[in-house]
């Protein structure tokens, strides 16, 4: 059981939501109200998680933060709006 004997990696785990909700973001963009209250949702869960913590439900924290945070960064930037003109 040389398994047993690896180093833990808490990390990996987090890096990888990230990166699923950033790649998500990408593929299917939010606008306006539908990113308002998915912000809202996920404030909601995050308390939710804070109170009674589970590994799966961390996991979907993050990944919908990320997903959140990459979707506000790209919506509405100057570049987006000089070429709408």
């Amino acid at each position: 059981m040389k398994f047993l004997n690896a180093p833990r990696q808490p990390f990996v785990g987090l890096s990888l939501a990230a990166a699923t909700g950033i790649t998500i973001a990408d593929v299917f963009p939010l606008h306006g109200a539908a990113l308002a209250s998915v912000t809202i949702i996920l404030a909601i869960c995050t308390v939710i998680v804070a109170c009674r913590p589970t590994l799966l439900a961390t996991y979907a924290v993050v990944g919908v933060g990320f997903f959140l945070l990459h979707n506000l960064e790209a919506n509405n930037t100057e570049g987006q709006r000089l070429a709408d003109e």
